[in-house]
């Protein structure tokens, strides 16, 4: 089984690892809203199960100290957030609506890319073992 997900927005500010007060407000609402579009594009009670491998692209916003015309559309990312960072709130996000337990990533593959003016994250999901 496979399946393709679209998730719209900057994930810019998805920091797990700093100050909890002020990054739990962020991180919340990130979570609320992602874990609606992901709900409804999942649009399934069945999870996947057993190994899984996730292919997943997150396209970010250049932060504002790098000029306009430095500025060059699917470069490749290298500021913050980090990309363990990123894969964290991922997992915990699609944990409960598209797999029920992250011990079940057998594989990761991921890219963090600038973008001009489109931020999300393109997430694939294949079961490895060609079930739900």
């Amino acid at each position: 089984m496979h399946k393709k997900y679209v998730i719209d927005g900057d994930l810019t500010d998805a920091r797990i690892f700093t100050d909890e007060r002020r990054t739990w407000d962020a991180i919340t609402y990130l979570k609320s809203k992602i874990g609606i579009d992901l709900r409804n594009q999942h649009a399934s009670p069945l999870m996947f199960k057993g190994p899984i491998s996730i292919i997943c692209t997150f396209y970010l916003l250049y932060p504002k100290d790098i000029s306009h015309k430095n500025r060059i559309d699917n470069a490749f990312h290298t500021r913050h957030p980090t990309m363990s960072c990123l894969v964290y709130f991922l997992e915990r996000i699609a944990t409960g609506i598209i797999f029920g337990n992250c011990v079940i990533i057998s594989s990761i593959t991921c890219n963090k890319i600038f973008t001009l003016d489109n931020p999300h994250v393109e997430l694939e999901v294949y079961s490895l073992k060609g079930e739900a």
